[in-house]
């Protein structure tokens, strides 16, 4: 492939630093093709080498992306050590927007494990660092996990107003894969306090 063709090309030129943005990049080819183990070893390959060159803003970066990969392996406590190594990088760097994706990506840690008190705190936390950095996809994706928070507690009526707000972003910003998920929580919660005019087209 392209990208593995160019790491050949750096490698032989023993261009260091272009060696670790490849690997940084095809790590993140590999997480979308959930490539787990190849995406941790890309990863931390291009770590040691930024972690070398103390570059904080994307170590930053890089840890987020390491703390996915724990989380799809439901290792959830090294994936809150990497959130919260890269909250602090983030904060110090302040990647304002980025740090929005590390919070919300804390809380979705928590609600992971059902702890639907301390992924509250931090899905409030992260929706107001995206407001405030218009970082739409990080807003969505904290009130939509609000308000699944609102519906596993049974308060449906806090779950449509979360949603809703969600899925008026995803469709603003075309967020089509996460726009169906958001409908059918929706119409779930439309159902749950008799709303079934509500819940009806959303299930169209």
């Amino acid at each position: 492939d392209v990208l593995g063709q160019a790491l050949d090309i750096r490698t032989r030129l023993k261009d260091k630093e272009g060696i670790a943005s490849l690997q940084y990049k095809i790590g993140n080819v590999y997480f979308k093709q959930f490539a787990l183990k190849k995406t941790m070893d890309y990863y931390l390959k291009a770590l040691r080498y930024y972690e070398q060159q103390q570059n904080a803003k994307v170590v930053g970066l890089l840890e987020t992306n390491i703390a996915a990969v724990y989380h799809a392996l439901k290792n959830y406590p090294k994936a809150l050590e990497y959130l919260n190594r890269s909250e602090k990088y983030l904060t110090a760097t302040r990647q304002e927007s980025e740090l929005a994706n590390t919070i919300v990506g804390i809380g979705n840690v928590y609600f992971s494990q059902q702890d639907t008190t301390r992924a509250l705190v931090q899905f409030i936390r992260g929706a107001h660092l995206a407001e405030k950095t218009q970082n739409y996809s990080a807003l969505a994706t904290a009130y939509n996990n609000l308000g699944l928070i609102y519906s596993f507690r049974n308060q449906p009526k806090l779950a449509i107003n979360y949603i809703s707000r969600s899925l008026a972003i995803r469709k603003q910003v075309n967020q089509t894969a996460d726009i169906a998920s958001s409908q059918l929580t929706l119409a779930i919660n439309y159902s749950n306090i008799g709303q079934f005019g509500q819940a009806k087209p959303l299930l169209l």
